[in-house]
């Protein structure tokens, strides 16, 4: 869906130069596994293929469908074939946003894991209250 959703944002209408829609797919696919800040080794050895809804993994490894990329990563590859001239400045403007992101989600995460134990700390001492040990 993302390979699709791409490849008309970049070429509109247009049908791929060489006629084999499923490989222009799988193509824009691996462009985007490889500008994407994807974990290689989940992705080393695999071959995109029918229309990049299948990693296929040459080493036997069971493939993986249903693959998703975040709406940002969407955005990024987008602005990157659009211009890939200034393909590293627009990565790296999308990379502080990502950056950025991570870091707010990071400081509620630690908000949360911190109301979390200061609940454990008063369940402890109302069970020790009750003449129960921890």
């Amino acid at each position: 869906m993302a390979t699709l959703l791409i490849r008309h944002k970049v070429h509109g209408e247009r049908p791929p130069a060489h006629r084999n829609a499923q490989a222009d797919l799988d193509a824009l696919a691996c462009f985007i596994a490889g500008s994407m800040m994807l974990a290689r080794q989940e992705l080393e050895g695999g071959l995109f293929r029918n229309g990049a809804k299948e990693l296929h993994f040459l080493d036997g490894r069971a493939s993986k469908r249903l693959l998703a990329v975040t709406a940002l990563d969407l955005e990024c590859a987008t602005a990157v074939l659009a211009d890939p001239a200034h393909a590293a400045r627009i990565r790296s403007r999308f990379y502080r946003v990502r950056a950025q992101r991570l870091k707010a989600r990071a400081v509620v995460l630690k908000d949360e894991a911190e109301g979390l134990r200061r609940e454990v700390k008063e369940l402890r001492a109302a069970f020790e209250r009750q003449g129960n040990r921890v």
